[in-house]
């Protein structure tokens, strides 16, 4: 199972990392339909048929294209590095307000580009060295202390 991926050498856990970008940017853009938690358990890699299932569809659910569309431009903006673009994008999402504090619109923002870090550079990306989820949970409290709106 996926959660086993630790045993394998690192060319087949950057594959399947890679797939597992891929079939969530498939799930979301193209299937219009995405399985929504993240339980290793609900992924399976077949290693000698070199595939990757997705398991479990109880927690899937469907998406508007007019959200997806607005979803796309805030990844978009953190794989450019555009800060304003992310927050326009969050905006008519309604992921914030507008009336937002700065430090809270700088949380946001911040952790919306750590996000997008994977997609901002052709190169593979170093999920190890980069410890994305300290730095998103150091994020967390400004976050609940200044939300307007619920996540």
């Amino acid at each position: 199972s996926i959660d086993k991926l630790s045993e394998f050498d690192q060319d087949t856990r950057n594959w399947v990392a890679e797939q597992l970008l891929r079939l969530c940017l498939r799930e979301l853009f193209d299937f219009e339909f995405m399985q929504t938690d993240p339980n290793w358990s609900n992924f399976f890699y077949n290693h000698e048929q070199r595939k990757l299932y997705l398991l479990d569809f109880g927690a899937a659910r469907t998406f508007k294209r007019s959200f997806l569309k607005h979803y796309y431009d805030v990844i978009n903006a953190a794989a450019n590095r555009d800060r304003d673009g992310v927050w326009d994008a969050s905006l008519k999402l309604g992921f914030v307000t507008g009336e937002e504090s700065q430090i809270m619109k700088n949380a946001h923002i911040d952790s919306v580009m750590i996000i997008g870090e994977p997609f901002a550079s052709e190169k593979l990306h170093d999920f190890h060295a980069e410890n994305m989820t300290q730095k998103i949970k150091a994020l967390v409290p400004v976050m609940l202390k200044h939300r307007l709106v619920p996540p």
